[in-house]
């Protein structure tokens, strides 16, 4: 049954464009958030975000995840929530918001403003199926995750259809490969059965921190193994020429440094088939190289930018023997002409064995 509705959605899908298939059948309403994707899109053009990071998406749970980077230290995070959004809002705007960064793992959180548009649950199981399709159509391999609805005290008159969607959804997912179902309903209820209100805003529909808390316990297990992280101070990345050491809670391990000297480098020695430099851009920073295994594999790897910009990722390589690898990053002594500087920044290195080579 589940292949033949599968069959069904993607022959709809290859025949009719799906944003128009999406407006055509519900009638519904996608401009109005049209500003809020541009300002995503603006977002994403002044600050990229790392490829390959987790998709949080969905309506006003996921927008105000305000620590979602801080619950999952270990992971790069992406957050494109926006409140009062419905989960065919999610499946029109994927080209926009969740495509272009090509997650490995794209986690939905939505489906109770339909409910309470007068959706039935049917209805928005069948929007989820959709999503489904069109994300698995342009991202194969990603894991879509559906973080079940919980109760609220705003609309506890939707609890059983809450439950009945996410019971939908669950059997639907269950044993299916690239899906996966993580359960929230309990979460947010007492001893009583009832929504817990110290976990609510004033408004008693969104959480406050403590509601967060126990969402972000919920969801940690069902994350991929985190990359592994080398700090720029890590005894095994070694220096050449001078740098500068810096503070600041704003980077990995409160700590930065930039090289300084023309020809000055780090270095660092692997095991594994892939790696990342992470740095930041600003106004006075300059240009770089990178050397993999001796070899210059990415020349003027600019690091201006006329704002802060953090945690950003410089270089990455993938598709490496897994084996040991040698990165080095080079300060050129060159700048872009903006740019009042010509030193380099190290956050950190990531890499996806977690062994360093002795």
């Amino acid at each position: 049954m589940r292949g033949c509705v599968l069959f069904s959605l993607v022959g709809l899908f290859l025949v009719t464009p799906w944003r128009a298939l999406l407006s055509i059948e519900s009638g519904h309403d996608f401009g109005k958030w049209d500003p809020e994707i541009a300002a995503y899109e603006q977002m994403d053009r002044t600050n990229p975000p790392p490829q390959g990071a987790l998709l949080f998406i969905g309506s006003s749970t996921i927008l105000g995840w305000k620590t979602l980077a801080q619950d999952f230290p270990e992971h790069h995070v992406i957050n494109r929530g926006f409140g009062g959004s419905q989960i065919v809002d999610s499946t029109y705007f994927a080209e926009r918001i969740i495509f272009p960064y090509h997650p490995p793992m794209v986690l939905l959180r939505a489906g109770a403003n339909e409910l309470e548009a007068g959706k039935s649950p049917e209805q928005v199981f069948a929007d989820f199926q959709k999503f489904e399709v069109n994300v698995h159509s342009i991202l194969p391999e990603a894991k879509i995750v559906f973080i079940s609805l919980s109760p609220t005290i705003a609309r506890w008159s939707q609890a059983n259809k809450e439950k009945q969607l996410n019971t939908m959804i669950e059997q639907f997912i269950k044993g299916t490969p690239r899906l996966q179902y993580i359960e929230t309903y309990d979460i947010s209820l007492g001893p009583n059965g009832q929504p817990r209100p110290e976990l609510f805003l004033a408004d008693k529909l969104h959480f406050n921190a403590g509601g967060y808390k126990l969402l972000a316990d919920r969801v940690r297990p069902y994350l991929p193994p985190p990359a592994f992280r080398v700090d720029e101070r890590n005894p095994a990345v070694t220096y050449g020429g001078v740098y500068n050491d810096y503070a600041g809670p704003q980077w990995y391990k409160s700590t930065m440094r930039l090289l300084v000297a023309t020809n000055g480098y780090a270095q660092f020695t692997f095991i594994g088939s892939s790696i990342k430099w992470f740095g930041m851009k600003q106004f006075n920073l300059g240009i770089a190289d990178v050397y993999l295994d001796e070899v210059r594999v990415q020349a003027g790897i600019d690091t201006y930018s006329p704002g802060t910009l953090n945690a950003v990722e410089l270089f990455s390589s993938s598709g490496l023997s897994d084996s040991s690898h040698t990165i080095k990053v080079v300060a050129t002594g060159t700048k872009n002409p903006n740019s009042t500087g010509s030193r380099i920044p190290l956050d950190y290195f990531e890499f996806n064995n977690g062994v360093v080579a002795q």
